[in-house]
């Protein structure tokens, strides 16, 4: 801990930040490293390292890779499986569920998403509810994958309260559609 002195010194020294730029596919096989020697099964650690240098590629550095170390406690603590055992459940038509048992967020949504995709092909719309997930991070990310193949794509995650509607003075709300389409 700094003591009186020290903070004083610390304050006084100039500042030498210095810009280091990496490249996104370093810093792609850097996240996937990070996941895969947490655990993460390396198949699923590649998929959460895109989606998180995708947020970060596009600005929203809040749900890049600044996130990761929080990740990998969770992993720790088993909030998040490393090696989860996901399955469609359930498929009737244009609807799917997927049982995400616990895995990587970002890697339940992408498999939810693909699936919405399938059940699209076969029925001209297609809808997954996954259960069981962790944090989903960017959703934007997910959207996109049915735009890239020409649908249009809707992607909604929920959690406890963590915003106030205008003028309310608690948390009441916490969902985040995004609605991207092919052009």
């Amino acid at each position: 801990m700094l003591n009186r002195l020290d903070l004083l010194q610390v304050l006084r020294m100039k500042s030498k930040t210095e810009l280091h730029v990496i490249s996104s596919a370093d810093l792609h096989h850097f996240a996937s490293a990070l996941f895969t020697a947490a655990g993460v099964v390396p198949a699923m650690a590649e998929e959460w390292a895109k989606s998180l240098v995708w947020a970060n590629l596009r600005g929203v550095d809040s749900h890049g890779v600044l996130r990761i170390p929080g990740y990998i406690e969770r992993v720790k603590r088993k909030d998040i499986n490393p090696a989860p055992n996901m399955r469609v459940e359930k498929r009737a038509g244009a609807i799917a569920v997927l049982e995400a048992d616990r895995a990587p967020g970002a890697v339940a949504m992408a498999a939810a998403m693909a699936e919405a995709i399938a059940r699209a092909r076969e029925a001209h719309v297609g809808w997954c509810a996954a259960r069981n997930i962790t944090h989903a991070g960017a959703v934007g990310y997910f959207a996109l994958q049915a735009a890239n193949v020409g649908m249009a794509g809707v992607v909604m995650s929920a959690s406890g309260p963590m915003m106030a509607y205008h003028g309310a003075k608690v948390s009441g709300v916490s969902t985040n559609p995004r609605l991207p389409w092919a052009r």
